[in-house]
C-alpha cells in the first residue's frame, strides 16, 4: 500500500480498480460540494490543502482539529492571493512604466485602475479573509510598489528635462565663449537667447512631473552668469557713451 500511487495499473488487482472507480464516480457525481461554517465552499486545491493538513496532523500523533486546519489553509490561500493580486498590479503598471516620464494625472489614473483589477484578482483567490487582514496587506504592497514607480517617474523626468535644457543651451554657451555678449547691448541679446530656450523648452511634450523644477534650477544656475553679463554691459555702455561724448565735443 505504501507504493500504491507509483504502481502501474497493470500491476493492481482489477477488482480493486473497479471499486476505486465506483468510489470516485460517486464522489464526483453524488456527493455535495464541501462547505465550511459560514457557507465557504471548499473544492479543488483548497480541499487538497485541508485534507493534507488534517492527515498530517493525524500522522504527527496530534488530535486533528478542523478549525485549526481551516485557519492554516486560509493563511496559505490568502498569502497566495496577495501575491496574485500584486502580480496583476505590477503587470498592469508595466505599460505606463514604459512611457516614463508621464504626468502625475496619468500615473495616478493607471494606479487606480490597476489597483481595482488587483483587488478583484485577490477576491477570486482569497478565503475567509474576514478581518480584511490580507486585503490590507495587498493594499500596502501595491502602495509600496506605486511609490517606487513615482520615484522612478520623477527620476526619469529629471534626467529628460536636464538633458533637454543642456542641449538647448549649447548654442548659447558657444556665444558666451566667443564673447558675443561682452559688448554693448550684450545683455539684451543674452536675454533674447535665454527666453528662446525657455520657449523651446515649454514646447517640448512629455517632460513629466519635474519639468518646472528643473527649469527653475536651470535659470537659478544661470543667474550669476546673467548678472555678470548685465554688469559688464552697463560698464561697456557707459564707456561707449563717454567716448561718443568726447567725439561730440
Amino acid at each position: 500500500m505504501a507504493h500504491l500511487e507509483s504502481l502501474d495499473e497493470r500491476h493492481i488487482w482489477p477488482d480493486f480498480l473497479k471499486a476505486t472507480q465506483r468510489f470516485c464516480d460517486y464522489v464526483f457525481n453524488e456527493s455535495n460540494v464541501k462547505t465550511l461554517k459560514g457557507g465557504h465552499r471548499v473544492t479543488g486545491r483548497r480541499l487538497g490543502h485541508l485534507v493534507r493538513l488534517y492527515v498530517d496532523t493525524i500522522c504527527s500523533g496530534k488530535v486533528p482539529c478542523l478549525e485549526n486546519a481551516v485557519v492554516t489553509m486560509a493563511q496559505i490561500e490568502n498569502q497566495a492571493a496577495v501575491q496574485e493580486g500584486l502580480k496583476v498590479y505590477q503587470s498592469g503598471m508595466e505599460q505606463v512604466k514604459s512611457l516614463f516620464p508621464v504626468s502625475i494625472d496619468k500615473i495616478s489614473a493607471e494606479h487606480q485602475r490597476c489597483s481595482n483589477v488587483a483587488t478583484t484578482e485577490f477576491m477570486k483567490h482569497s478565503f475567509k479573509d474576514e478581518t480584511k487582514e490580507y486585503l490590507k496587506s495587498l493594499s500596502e504592497e501595491v502602495d509600496k510598489y506605486y511609490f517606487e514607480l513615482l520615484d522612478q517617474n520623477m527620476t526619469m523626468s529629471d534626467i529628460k528635462c536636464s538633458k533637454l535644457l543642456s542641449d538647448l543651451y549649447k548654442d548659447m554657451s558657444e556665444h558666451l565663449q566667443q564673447g558675443e555678449y561682452a559688448k554693448p547691448g550684450g545683455y539684451e541679446l543674452y536675454c533674447i537667447h535665454r527666453d528662446n530656450i525657455i520657449t523651446q523648452y515649454h514646447r517640448q511634450p512629455d517632460k513629466g512631473v519635474k519639468a518646472e523644477d528643473v527649469l527653475e534650477m536651470f535659470l537659478s544656475e544661470r543667474s550669476v552668469e546673467a548678472n555678470c553679463i548685465l554688469q559688464a554691459d552697463k560698464r561697456l555702455s557707459e564707456n561707449e557713451k563717454k567716448i561718443q561724448g568726447k567725439m561730440l565735443q
